[in-house]
């Protein structure tokens, strides 16, 4: 049995699992960029009341970074 520790930290990541597989991908919408994603989202077929959705929830979603806290020796 082999075990194996895959991280996926950071933007653009794509995982496979199995045997004789092959991905194929061209990631072209950039971190940030709304419009490219809506016309992306658009040439596949998602209804542009989702499309609208989706863009309401990101420019509700603010996250609060986590206050990085000192440990007293």
């Amino acid at each position: 049995m082999i075990n194996n520790k895959i991280n996926t930290s950071g933007d653009g990541n794509i995982v496979i699992t199995g045997d004789q597989n092959t991905v194929t991908t061209n990631i072209t919408i950039n971190k940030g960029d709304k419009n490219a994603l809506a016309r992306h989202l658009a040439e596949n077929q998602v209804e542009i009341t989702d499309i609208q959705e989706l863009n309401s929830i990101i420019d509700q979603d603010n996250p609060v970074p986590e206050e990085k806290k000192s440990v007293k020796k």
